[in-house]
């Protein structure tokens, strides 16, 4: 037996299949939107070269894509928001701001400032799970799409092929780069083969964003963006990145409940023998024993010869401000006075003092506030603790969004795409 069919039934189209072509879904646009914000003050944040000319300023463009995300999400069912008790981070945030104008003598542009800023965290710490973990996810995959264009020309570079270029001096003066695009060198001409730093001004930027990026990505580090991330890491070489990365490797391990007794043997193993190829690698002269291996040895005074966080004239004004009674709200901090190279908690103390210290420690664990799994809590603060050891930046979006993120790592195995169907979303 035959079924006829009609054929003018063959050529039907339905009506609904081009609305779904044509119309974009609130849901996604009101993410689209969130996620334009965020890209604006994690990249802002970590001024990088094509946000110099916003300088402090790029959370007032940040807003208006908040409220407009809010807005257009409030009334759906899949909203992406939902205010909880994690908005107590927020008010610390806020609080360590009005604490910095005051010791500071700011006026009042500062405290409106101080809004826009906050607005960051306060919509970071709105975001449901599915889209915190989105959020880790579109970040990554960003700054994967710049050093898939990068990694290649910063190689052509240094094999000398030519390639076009600008130089560029930052607003405040510190920086002077030639400006390839797609990654930029030190354009004082002073290192003899110039590292890796992609977009951004020195190479331990770029090797600390990737580190705590890949903190978001546990379970995903196969994925071709993650791979880029870690492959830019190590081209850094950046000491204070590779530490990192080997807290967010150990942590993985620690976090997921594997067993890592004989794991740590095999990585403890490989870095050994890394260590002693650079050793004898070219009898020591090369990049890996140079920049990062000999840096962790000890002096004869017992500190390591790679601490060059700051600079000597820095080191004796920070000892004559433990004595004094700043120590409580901070000195200013001047580049001028103490030059160029100092970061680390001596410079975040020397300029905020004991008590914004303190307020440092308040905001990181009231980001914990709700965290599902204690492991995962554990080694964020233990990251947060170096990262606020090694620079000043602690508090910086660049820094605060992927710890942030990383908390939840239990949702990268079972987190989907936003549910994006018109039938599920308010009219």
């Amino acid at each position: 037996m035959q079924t006829k069919i009609a054929v003018d039934k063959l050529f039907l189209i339905r009506k609904s299949f081009f609305d779904n072509l044509l119309v974009i879904k609130k849901t996604d646009f009101a993410f689209f939107l969130t996620l334009v914000g965020f890209l604006m003050a994690f990249f802002g944040s970590a001024t990088v070269w094509f946000m110099w000319p916003l300088g402090n300023f790029y959370t007032i463009a940040t807003l208006p894509l908040f409220i407009l995300s809010w807005a257009i999400s409030v009334n759906l069912e899949n909203t992406i928001f939902e205010w909880n008790k994690r908005q107590i981070a927020t008010l610390v945030f806020f609080l360590f701001q009005l604490y910095v104008i005051i010791v500071n003598g700011k006026n009042m542009n500062a405290v409106i400032m101080a809004f826009f800023d906050t607005s960051v965290i306060m919509v970071l710490m709105a975001l449901n799970d599915k889209y915190r973990y989105l959020l880790g996810k579109k970040l990554s995959q960003a700054l994967g799409f710049i050093l898939l264009f990068s990694i290649p020309l910063y190689l052509l570079y240094i094999v000398g092929f030519p390639l076009p270029s600008t130089t560029m001096e930052s607003p405040n003066g510190i920086y002077e780069l030639s400006n390839y695009l797609f990654f930029v060198v030190d354009g004082s001409g002073l290192e003899l083969i110039p590292r890796f730093r992609c977009i951004f001004n020195e190479p331990g930027h770029i090797g600390t964003a990737c580190s705590l990026l890949l903190f978001t990505q546990i379970g995903h580090w196969r994925k071709w963006y993650n791979i880029l991330m870690i492959v830019a890491l190590i081209m850094s070489f950046s000491l204070a990145a590779y530490v990192l990365f080997v807290m967010v490797i150990v942590g993985r391990m620690w976090i997921f409940r594997k067993k890592i007794a004989l794991k740590l043997i095999i990585v403890v193993g490989m870095l050994a023998a890394i260590v002693a190829g650079s050793y004898f690698y070219n009898d020591g002269d090369n990049m890996l024993n140079q920049l990062i291996v000999a840096r962790m040895e000890v002096n004869d005074d017992g500190e390591l010869a790679g601490d060059n966080r700051v600079t000597e004239s820095f080191k004796a004004g920070y000892e004559d401000f433990l004595k004094s009674g700043d120590i409580l709200t901070g000195r200013d901090y001047s580049v001028e006075k103490y030059g160029f190279g100092n970061s680390g908690y001596r410079v975040f103390i020397f300029d905020n003092g004991l008590l914004g210290a303190l307020m440092y420690l308040l905001f990181y664990l009231s980001l914990v506030i709700g965290a599902k799994d204690k492991r995962a809590a554990i080694v964020m603060l233990a990251v947060a603790a170096a990262v606020f050891w090694e620079r000043a930046t602690g508090m910086a979006y660049y820094n605060i969004v992927p710890l942030f993120i990383s908390l939840y790592p239990s949702l990268d195995k079972k987190a989907e795409e936003p549910v994006t169907s018109e039938t599920e979303q308010k009219k």
